[in-house]
Parts: C-alpha cells; sequence; structure tokens
C-alpha cells in the first residue's frame, strides 16, 4: 500500500473520500446540510437537533473501530503508534473511523519522531505537516527485510574415470545466494549471506535468521539443513536523503555498501539499488571494489510477524 495515497485520501474532495471509506469536516456538514430539510417540521428546535444526531449515527456503521469503539480517541491513537508505517496505513484504509485516528497529525508525529528520531531537526512546515513527512520523507522500511538473489554459472570439468568417454566434457553448475539487509529504528542493521539449496526456501531461513530476539546477538547464528553455519551480523546503517550507507563488520573483513533507495511498483522506499560494494581488512586497509551484480537492486518483503 502506497503511504502518500492513504494519507492524500483522507484529505481528497467528500465524493473521493466517501468512496475511500473516509469522513472529512466538509462531509459531515453536507450530511447535516442534507438532513435539515427532514426537520422542518419539527417544532421544537432542541429536539430537532436530537433527532439530527440520531439520523447521522444511524447513518454511520456503529462498529467502525470493531473492539475499539468504546475506548477514548487518545487511547487508541497511543496503540496505533506502536505499529510500522505501513501498518497504520493499512489500518487507516479499514474505516472512516480508522482513518480519522490513524492519520492524525498526532499520531503522525509520533510515528515521524521514531522514524527519523536519529535525525537532529523536525521541520514538518517543510512537508506541510506531519502526515506529509511521513508519507514523503525518505526512510527505510522496518516491517520486513530487502532481498537481492544473485546466480552465477561455474564450469565443472568432470574427471571421473567411470564416466563413459561420449559423456566426458565440461558441465555447468549455477550456484545461487541471497544477501538480506533488515533495517531498526535505532539505526542498526542485520546482514546476512545464504546460499540456496534445493530444498530449503531462502526466505524462510531469513525470517529465521533476522527475527527481532536473534538481533539483538553479535553475530547471530544459525543452524540450516547443511553442516554449515548460516550467520547474520550487525551493522550501522546512515541514511542521507536518498543515498544509504551500511558498514558491517565480519569476522574476516568490513564490508561498505552505498545504495539508492526508490519507490517501486509495490509502494514507496521499497528498492534499494547497489551502487558499490567494498570490502577492507579488519583494520580498514587495502580496499577492494567488488563488480556490481546483474541485477543490483534489492527487494523489500513484508513479514507481518515483524510489524
Amino acid at each position: 500500500a502506497n503511504l502518500e495515497s492513504a494519507l492524500a485520501q483522507s484529505a481528497a474532495e467528500p465524493e473521493a473520500a466517501a468512496s475511500a471509506g473516509f469522513l472529512s469536516e466538509e462531509e459531515g456538514e453536507a450530511e447535516e446540510i442534507w438532513l435539515r430539510p427532514l426537520l422542518d417540521d419539527e417544532e421544537d428546535e432542541e429536539e430537532a437537533e436530537v433527532v439530527l444526531s440520531r439520523r447521522l449515527e444511524e447513518r454511520r456503521p456503529e462498529t467502525e473501530l470493531g473492539s475499539f469503539r468504546h475506548v477514548a480517541d487518545d487511547v487508541v491513537a497511543r496503540i496505533v503508534v506502536m505499529l510500522t508505517p505501513e501498518a497504520v496505513t493499512a489500518t487507516a484504509r479499514t474505516s472512516r473511523d480508522w482513518a480519522r485516528v490513524a492519520t492524525s497529525e498526532a499520531v503522525c508525529e509520533a510515528l515521524c519522531r521514531r522514524s527519523f528520531g536519529r535525525r537532529a531537526q523536525f521541520r514538518p512546515e517543510r512537508w506541510r505537516g506531519w502526515r506529509g513527512m511521513l508519507a514523503r520523507r525518505a526512510r527505510l522500511r522496518v516491517g520486513g527485510f530487502y532481498a537481492l538473489r544473485t546466480s552465477k554459472w561455474r564450469q565443472v570439468k568432470q574427471q571421473d574415470m567411470w564416466l563413459p568417454a561420449e559423456l566426458r566434457g565440461t558441465f555447468h553448475l549455477e550456484i545461487v545466494w541471497w544477501r538480506f539487509l533488515r533495517f531498526f529504528e535505532n539505526g542498526t542493521v542485520a546482514y546476512a549471506l545464504i546460499n540456496e539449496a534445493a530444498d530449503r526456501d531462502p526466505l524462510h531461513d531469513a525470517v529465521a535468521l533476522l527475527d527481532a530476539d536473534a538481533a539483538a546477538r553479535l553475530p547471530i547464528a544459525h543452524k540450516t539443513g547443511t553442516k554449515e553455519k548460516q550467520r547474520a551480523y550487525l551493522g550501522e546503517a546512515q541514511l542521507t536523503r536518498r543515498h544509504l550507507d551500511v558498514a558491517v563488520d565480519l569476522p574476516h573483513a568490513r564490508m561498505r555498501f552505498a545504495f539508492r533507495l526508490e519507490h517501486g511498483d509495490r509502494g514507496h522506499f521499497v528498492r534499494l539499488v547497489l551502487e558499490r560494494h567494498l570490502q577492507l581488512d579488519r583494520y580498514g586497509r587495502f580496499p577492494l571494489d567488488h563488480a556490481l551484480p546483474d541485477p543490483a537492486t534489492f527487494h523489500f518483503t513484508a513479514v507481518p510477524a515483524w510489524a
């Protein structure tokens, strides 16, 4: 879901907002004006107001907030801000009341301060408010991981004496590996390199490898179906506008990655384009630039259990 479009719909024209499930102040006034002619026969103005309120409530479903309909808005807002921005957007699309609470300036301010808290200054006026900042200011998604699949064909010469002569020659073997990056709101990142096996799903391995509990340890070890161990390592991430620098210390080297954050078909900030892959020794010496893979774009995969 596109966060910017969801927030924009809450401020759209009344008819567009109604089709999207949002209720604006202008729409509420329009409902009241539409119902006023029905109250002309009411002699008592106070009684007319009671009838107006009752009819407006009849037009609005009582269960738009579900189990939260009897909870104060400020309490609901405190619960909502514990979610990721993407989860809040999904919540806002469920009904008008949820949209009113989830896209309020107070909720968006709390999410902005949590998402951009490590930055020195907040200037919501540059984004026309906290909602605009949350929708358009560059940020890394935290409810999942960014993944890149890379493959390479390698020649394998058969030296087996039992192989028939007509089958002898050069064979090719495809080697596939995945790189995963999971970002956290405190500025750390978990990095893992996983080999693809025929009997295992690397995405499932990544979920277990990069979960919140395991990410608290350095390094993170996770046994796979083979005798080897897949490992994930914690590092630091620095986002400046849409340019991202990632630094991860491995046992044998220091890895540095430079990315460009982009939008994609599945939403905002869902693509990381690798622009440089640099390897240094453990003391930061002898830089070695690695050739960039083709393609070199990490794609975001949401993990609901992390949201």
